[in-house]
């Protein structure tokens, strides 16, 4: 797993930007029963940060979640730290 592998290297985060996403994919559920767009766009980013945090305490961090309005090309900020 991917934050595993940032706390057993001792690797120092210093910006974390949730930006995977998938768009118009089937239409099927994760394991745990939630839309999969919803869950890779969403719920994924949410998880990884909360799987990080502390190294994301332990240094001078930002977290930022990028969105974007289709076909705007503008970007929103949402701070997460």
């Amino acid at each position: 797993m991917f934050a595993d592998a940032l706390h057993a290297d001792g690797i120092r985060v210093d910006v974390l930007v949730n930006n995977a996403g998938i768009m118009m994919p089937p239409r099927s559920q994760s394991a745990q029963g939630h839309e999969s767009q919803f869950t890779s766009n969403h719920l994924g980013h949410f998880a990884l940060t909360g799987l990080v945090l502390d190294l994301l305490e332990a240094a001078p961090t930002r977290a930022w979640s990028p969105s974007a309005p289709r076909g705007t090309g503008v970007a929103r900020s949402n701070s997460m730290i």
